[in-house]
């Protein structure tokens, strides 16, 4: 079985496969190289997580808080912050419509969200990004059994 962080990943890019703007167009490799032909799209990434022992016996239950990333990215149109815009607000909806991630987390959030432009891709695009806080629960030594 995959470490939990791996599946909590696999069930958010489920979570947002399928949205209006994206579609299928979603990526959970942080160095995907993305194609023109690709955009708009997700690219997902788990960037760090926080464990806190929660009872004192071992083992004991860690309450951990991954900070999730979904980067929209989006050609540099003059549509560009209408489709940012967009994206965003389905992944929000769609985040918040599944907290639980499909009973993997205890709680999902939106933390923070950024627009920007990234001129990394083929040819200019924006970048909307969308900080989540995902709560779950493991215990101490079995990090691939979300509890």
């Amino acid at each position: 079985m995959s470490h939990g962080r791996t599946q909590i990943r696999v069930a958010l890019a489920a979570a947002l496969t399928g949205l209006t703007t994206t579609g299928s167009r979603v990526f959970v490799n942080r160095i995907h190289p993305v194609t023109d032909a690709e955009l708009p799209c997700l690219v997902i990434s788990t960037d760090s997580e926080q464990v806190q022992h929660a009872t004192v016996r071992a083992p004991r239950a860690q309450d951990r808080q991954i900070t999730a990333t979904v980067r929209v990215l989006a050609r540099a149109t003059a549509s560009l912050d209408t489709t940012l815009d967009t994206s965003l607000s389905e992944i929000e909806t769609a985040i918040l419509a599944n907290r639980t991630l499909g009973g993997l987390a205890r709680d999902s959030r939106i933390d923070r969200i950024e627009v920007n432009l990234d001129d990394g891709a083929e040819k200019p695009t924006g970048q909307g990004t969308v900080s989540i806080l995902i709560d779950w629960v493991a215990a101490e030594g079995s990090p691939d059994t979300p509890l």
